[in-house]
């Protein structure tokens, strides 16, 4: 487009650099091409990437939380628009349409809203700290800075509001680290039975548990957990409340072996986040084997799974 008003207003036009820079944007437009013809194909096809889509939903907060995470450099971002755009013209026209694009990303109609904007935050440097860059004016014109551009060390205190996220992230991490609640910390007990599971079953076996157990097990153990993934345990609202259900002690065995055998499950973990879901006591099931019990820890083996699948 640059080139053509050129053209248009009888300037200088580099045609060379520019068919140069159209074939470098034409093969980077073209190499992606088959990998998105490939997810676009299996997303519509595989039946569990479409449920897994389907439970994918990330959607973006209240525009007020965009505009606390962004304000402080809205009028430096404005600052720094004018001058690019007035220094470079076109090319300044990326970051700026960049960052005009941010309500539209974030509130596209698709399930993955929040990440669409996760990179806006290149453009919004870029142009917070044009507005602090040291730039010639010509002589005679405004500055469009609010204050002298020559002279931007007046506005330095600016940089100091920086300051309170970098702290809010150490203090946070530290108090974690006093606190050693879950995620960031598994208890000793729990990460010596999954250990114990990572010796003893294959990977392909299936161990039933709690969702917050089969969210972690897996990182020690290479099996296959019921639920504990949002969007990867498929039917994720319905499985939550059956896994429940089994570790109630008003549900009768049978409805117990009926669940076991309909996900072909061949271990049971029991632990305290198992206790939390009902009062089941597994040590009274015909149909379950007793493998490890140590520190309120247990795992029973399903020893009657073939029975089940007949």
């Amino acid at each position: 487009v640059r080139e053509f008003w050129r053209t248009y207003r009888k300037e200088v036009v580099d045609w060379r650099a520019w068919f140069y820079a159209l074939r470098l944007t034409i093969l980077a437009s073209l190499i992606p091409v088959p990998f998105i013809f490939y997810n676009v194909v299996l997303f519509s096809t595989d039946e569990f990437l479409k449920a897994w889509t389907t439970q994918n939903v990330i959607s973006s907060p209240h525009p007020l939380h965009y505009l606390l995470a962004y304000g402080l450099c809205l009028p430096f971002m404005l600052t720094g628009s004018v001058r690019l755009l007035r220094y470079h013209p076109w090319t300044g026209l990326l970051p700026v349409a960049w960052v005009l694009a941010l309500p539209f990303f974030a509130y596209a109609p698709i399930n993955i809203q929040r990440r669409l904007p996760e990179g806006i935050w290149v453009a919004i440097v870029v142009l917070t700290m044009f507005a602090f860059d040291r730039l010639k004016e010509d002589e005679g014109q405004s500055s469009v800075l609010l204050a002298n551009p020559g002279n931007p060390s007046r506005f330095r205190f600016l940089l100091y509001f920086a300051f309170p996220s970098t702290l809010l992230i150490l203090v946070g991490g530290l108090l974690s680290t006093i606190q050693r609640n879950q995620p960031i910390f598994r208890a000793g007990e729990e990460v010596a039975s999954f250990s114990f599971l990572e010796r003893n079953v294959n990977s392909s076996d299936i161990v039933l548990s709690s969702y917050n157990t089969g969210n972690a097990l897996p990182a020690w153990a290479p099996v296959r957990v019921v639920i504990g993934h949002g969007p990867e345990s498929i039917g994720l609202q319905k499985l939550l409340t059956e896994v429940q259900d089994f570790y109630t002690q008003s549900t009768s065995d049978s409805q117990r072996e009926q669940f076991l055998s309909k996900l072909a499950i061949q271990y049971v973990y029991w632990g305290p986040a198992e206790r939390k879901l009902g009062d089941w006591d597994p040590h009274q099931a015909t149909y379950l084997s007793k493998i490890y019990d140590n520190d309120g820890y247990g795992i029973f083996e399903v020893i009657s799974i073939n029975r089940f699948n007949e």
